[in-house]
């Protein structure tokens, strides 16, 4: 029931000019990236922009490791349904690990 609730709603604010969706595995534990994939599935890519975030996932699991971004970006993409994200969030970085610089090394 609540994802035909929030694939409806969705696409009823898509057509009334809302662009911007912002996402994160923490939300409902991927429930909304399956919601929003499923939403936007017939809406031209260009005609939104998205955004998620990486590394809480959960009240206090927080992983800014590489390797854990990398395969976040992986399991949203295709939760998503979506080859790309517009925008990548570090979500609550500073409040866990201390400077960004100290914990992501690429």
């Amino acid at each position: 029931m609540l994802s035909r609730v929030g694939t409806k709603d969705i696409l009823i604010i898509t057509q009334k000019g809302i662009n911007f969706f912002d996402t994160s595995p923490y939300y409902g534990i991927t429930k909304s990236e399956t919601v929003l994939g499923k939403a936007l599935k017939g809406i031209p890519r260009e005609k939104y922009i998205l955004s998620t975030k990486v590394g809480r996932y959960g009240p206090k699991e927080f992983d800014f490791s590489a390797e854990r971004v990398t395969k976040s970006v992986h399991e949203v993409r295709n939760l998503l349904l979506f080859a790309t994200v517009s925008m990548l969030y570090f979500c609550l970085i500073l409040f866990c690990c201390g400077s960004p610089s100290s914990v992501l090394v690429c």
